[in-house]
């Protein structure tokens, strides 16, 4: 099998210039996956490696000034295409799809080296980043574990350092999208924000007084995104995962998380995804309670980085009250497979 896999990977890698023969072998790669899905994983893991390594210029490292080429979005159509389809028997595989999203995501969308017809193509893998939380909803409890275990051991490698700037390329980027469209800088709107001890001494208030803060739908949020968006910023000046970032700030403004947006932007995309994740599946929180409490206290004891250990907390205090609440569709199907949110009332 992994010769087999091999020769595909070479026909992409040498043939760029033959769309049909990329084309033919992606398709190959599709085909595989049909028949290696529900056999060993040891083939899985094979076949999925080789394809995520077609889908940046250099896996493995976080190069965030390099440009994608048609071959590449298209390996990772692929791979999104054979992970909608087969994610439910999708395994150990799950650390490998979620460091390659990870290193796409410092990627800038914009490539002098696609055309202009992958315009649409390159928007639509860049939405993957907002559409994942939901779609971790139509998983197992089984595969929602692997999910969120996979993304505390990306956060583990990146959440106890001094929090930086992902790029100097996305910080020019983002202040030249402010003086485009004249938005005033995040500092003239950020409250300081208590300290750590101050946060553990309203805790109680928050947990037990009022309970879950009411959240805003995701209807609600997509269309304050969608107005936020429309203020004349190019997609093209985006990473991958801006989109995501931005509308990840205004649900946390939902949550009552106060981090500012200039935080939120450069706090890792695994500990945002944790966070995301465990939000869109809440209504079955006992499943994955465990290892998303233990790792955000993990962070609150031991980063370096104030201010993750300020959205660790709040993060804390948010969930907290959805623990102990243990609500009748929690208990109903917090044990098991849920496919979607709304089965309660059927």
């Amino acid at each position: 099998f992994a010769p087999s896999v091999s020769v595909l990977q070479h026909f992409i890698r040498r043939m760029l210039g033959s769309t049909v023969i990329v084309s033919r072998t992606l398709s190959s790669y599709e085909e595989l996956a049909y028949a290696t899905m529900t056999v060993d994983s040891q083939y899985k893991l094979q076949l999925l490696m080789s394809l995520c390594k077609l889908c940046l210029p250099s896996w493995g490292k976080r190069r965030p000034n390099c440009q994608l080429r048609e071959y590449q979005c298209d390996s990772l159509w692929t791979m999104l295409w054979i992970l909608h389809s087969n994610f439910e028997t999708i395994s150990d595989e799950w650390d490998i799809i979620l460091s390659t999203l990870d290193q796409l995501a410092i990627i800038s969308i914009s490539s002098s080296k696609l055309p202009a017809s992958y315009s649409e193509k390159a928007k639509s893998i860049a939405g993957c980043f907002i559409r994942l939380p939901s779609f971790t909803t139509c998983f197992t409890g089984e595969t929602l574990s692997r999910v969120i275990s996979a993304l505390v051991k990306l956060s583990e490698a990146v959440s106890f350092d001094s929090l930086a700037d992902q790029s100097s390329d996305i910080m020019a980027r983002e202040n030249s999208e402010s003086s485009n469209t004249g938005e005033v800088s995040d500092d003239a709107h950020i409250v300081r924000e208590p300290s750590i001890s101050g946060k553990l001494m309203s805790f109680a208030g928050r947990a037990f007084g009022g309970g879950a803060p009411a959240q805003s739908t995701t209807a609600n949020i997509n269309t304050s995104f969608r107005r936020s968006a429309s203020m004349g910023v190019s997609q093209f000046s985006k990473t991958y995962s801006q989109d995501f970032r931005e509308t990840t700030c205004l649900q946390m403004a939902s949550m009552k998380i106060s981090t500012p947006r200039s935080v939120i932007q450069k706090i890792p995309l695994p500990l945002l995804l944790v966070v995301t994740v465990a939000e869109a599946n809440s209504y079955r929180l006992s499943i994955i309670e465990e290892s998303v409490a233990k790792h955000l206290c993990e962070i609150v004891a031991k980063s370096s980085s104030t201010e993750l250990q300020s959205f660790a907390m709040e993060a804390l205090i948010h969930f907290m009250p959805l623990s102990l609440s243990q609500s009748e569709i929690s208990l109903k199907y917090g044990c098991g497979p849920l496919m979607a949110p709304n089965r309660e009332n059927k």
